[in-house]
Parts: structure tokens; sequence; C-alpha cells
């Protein structure tokens, strides 16, 4: 379910950069999903790395500006980072296209997406995105995509 990618990060986070910078304000680790039953699978990572995580409502078969999409919407702009784990396959026929393109060009130049999907959800999401530049870590499973400031 939901989370495990969003807990690797943070111990990844935490271990090559020291604790993060959250502190009894806003949160700064979001889960979001289809279902509001992984609402606790947010607590339950927060609970382990020590830090609040919001869970938020999300449609990947809609744009980013459909209405159960707002609070994706809200915050794309201030993402430093964005894991999408085999999410995507899940939608029939590449219908997340539209929330993709969307999402991307509402994340700041700087952000960072990471596609964690099957190899073709993962290659056609670097197709779609031409203005981002791709990369794979060896045994690293899944897609690194940015803008090159160059």
């Amino acid at each position: 379910g939901p989370g495990c990618c969003l807990l690797g990060y943070s111990i990844f986070e935490r271990l090559a950069f020291g604790p993060g910078a959250a502190g009894p304000g806003e949160p700064r680790l979001f889960l979001a999903d289809y279902a509001p039953g992984w609402a606790p699978c947010a607590a339950a990572v927060g609970d382990v790395v020590g830090e609040s995580v919001r869970f938020m409502p999300c449609d990947l078969a809609r744009p980013l500006d459909a209405p159960e999409n707002a609070d994706v919407r809200q915050l794309a702009g201030t993402l430093d980072v964005v894991l999408v784990s085999r999410t995507l396959s899940e939608v029939p026929e590449s219908g997340w296209a539209p929330f993709v393109d969307s999402l991307w060009a509402a994340l700041p130049p700087s952000a960072l997406l990471f596609v964690k999907d099957t190899d073709d959800v993962e290659a056609e999401v670097v197709r779609r995105l031409d203005s981002a530049d791709a990369f794979r870590v060896l045994g690293v499973r899944g897609a690194f995509l940015y803008r090159d400031a160059g």
C-alpha cells in the first residue's frame, strides 16, 4: 500500500542529510491516494519517522485541476520531491497522462519526480515529459525526472 516509498525516502533523507526541517507547524511530508482507507498509513509513517505526514485524496485518472485533486494542486508548486509509486499502472489505457502532464507543469523547476512502476509505464512517462531529463540509478527501480537548469 501507499507509504512504503515515502518511508524509504524519509530514511534515505535522514541518513544522507540529517533530520528533516519539520517543526511543530505544517507537515512537509504528504501521502496522497485514491482510497481514503489508506489515511492510517500516513499516520503510521509519521510515527516511524517522527514527524507529521498529511494524507490527502488524489485521483490519478483525473487531471490535476479536478476537484478531487484540489489538495495536491494547492501544494504542487511547493514540492521538492514527488514519488509516484506503482499507481499509474492501476489506471487503464494511460488514463493517468492528464494528471502527470499537469502535475509536471505545476511543479517548481527544481523539483524531482520519481516514478516507480512497470517498465512500460516508466518509459511512457519519460516520453511524455519531453521537457524532462531522466536518469536511473543502478539497483533502484524507477526513473528520476528533472528539468535541466542549464
